[in-house]
C-alpha cells in the first residue's frame, strides 16, 4: 500500500509521486514533527468547534494530536495542489467529515493514535484513514463483539492469541477507514459489514464482505492496511467514483 512518512521538510516528493501515478495518497509522521512550535504562539483553530462535533469534550493530549494531525494535512494538500498552507482551513460537515474549505476537488481524511498521525487526500473519489497501535490495551472479546460480525468472530476464534490481537486491530482500522470514506463514522453498524482474510499475516488485500461473509458489492473501492512503527497498523479505503464519472 503507498504511504509516505513525511516531517516538515522531507518526503514530500512520495505524495506527489502517488497523486500522479493512482489519484490519491496517504502520508503519516510522528507527532513531535507536527506540533506547533512555542516561539511561535499559538496556532489559530482552523476547525470551528460549532463544525467538530467529533472533537467536543477531548482530552488536552487527544486535542493536541487532532491539533497536529490537522497541520499535516494543510501541509499535504499544500504541496498537493501548490496553495498557501496558511490559507487552508480544515472544517468538518454535520457528520464530522473533514474537509478543506475552498478545495472542493480533494476528498480527505484524519487518524492519530499515540505519537502517530495519517492524511489522507484522493483526486479520485472519497478516501478515508484510520491509525491503531497494536500494543494499545484492548478486551479482544469484547471489542470482537462490539465492532465485528458473527462470520468474522468464528475467524478469529480459530486463530492464537497474539494472532487474534493484531487481525482484530487490522479489521478495526480497516472498518474505521471505510465509515470515514463513507462519510458515516460511528453511524455505520460495524457488525453490518465485514472484510476478508480476518488474518493479519495474509498478504492478499483485504475485500468488503456481507455480515454472512459472502462477497459484497464494492465496485471501485480499494483497501488495504500497512504496518508502522510500535506495531500499528494504518488502514486506507478509497474510492474510484470520481475516476470513473471522468473516465
Amino acid at each position: 500500500m503507498p504511504a509516505v512518512a513525511v516531517t516538515r521538510g522531507t518526503g514530500w516528493a512520495g505524495l506527489r509521486e502517488s497523486l500522479e501515478t493512482t489519484g490519491w495518497a496517504v502520508v503519516w509522521g510522528h507527532l513531535a514533527d507536527w506540533q506547533p512550535d512555542p516561539a511561535a504562539g499559538p496556532v489559530p483553530e482552523r476547525t470551528p468547534r460549532t463544525e467538530a462535533p467529533g472533537h467536543r469534550g477531548l482530552s488536552e493530549r487527544a486535542a493536541g494530536r487532532s491539533s497536529a494531525a490537522r497541520t499535516l494535512l494543510r501541509r499535504a494538500v499544500a504541496v498537493a495542489t501548490g496553495m498557501d498552507q496558511d490559507v487552508l482551513e480544515v472544517a468538518r460537515t454535520p457528520s464530522g467529515r473533514p474537509y478543506l474549505r475552498g478545495v472542493e476537488r480533494l476528498s480527505v481524511s484524519l487518524g492519530h493514535t499515540g505519537d502517530l498521525l495519517v492524511a489522507g487526500i484522493s483526486r479520485v473519489g472519497p478516501v478515508g484513514v484510520d491509525v491503531e497501535l497494536g500494543t494499545r490495551t484492548v478486551r479482544t472479546d469484547a471489542l470482537a463483539r462490539e465492532c465485528c460480525t458473527a462470520h468474522e468472530r468464528t475467524a478469529l476464534a480459530r486463530l492464537p492469541d497474539e494472532e487474534r490481537r493484531a487481525a482484530l486491530v487490522r479489521l478495526w482500522t480497516l472498518k474505521e477507514a471505510y465509515s470515514k470514506a463513507m462519510g458515516l463514522g460511528l453511524r455505520l453498524p460495524f457488525r453490518d459489514f465485514g472484510f476478508a482474510p480476518v488474518a493479519a499475516r495474509e498478504s492478499r488485500p483485504p475485500t468488503l464482505r456481507h455480515a454472512d461473509g459472502t462477497p459484497a458489492t464494492a465496485e471501485g473501492w480499494w483497501f488495504g492496511t500497512l504496518a508502522l512503527p510500535r506495531h500499528a497498523v494504518l488502514a486506507v479505503a478509497v474510492s474510484r467514483t470520481a475516476e470513473k464519472r471522468t473516465g
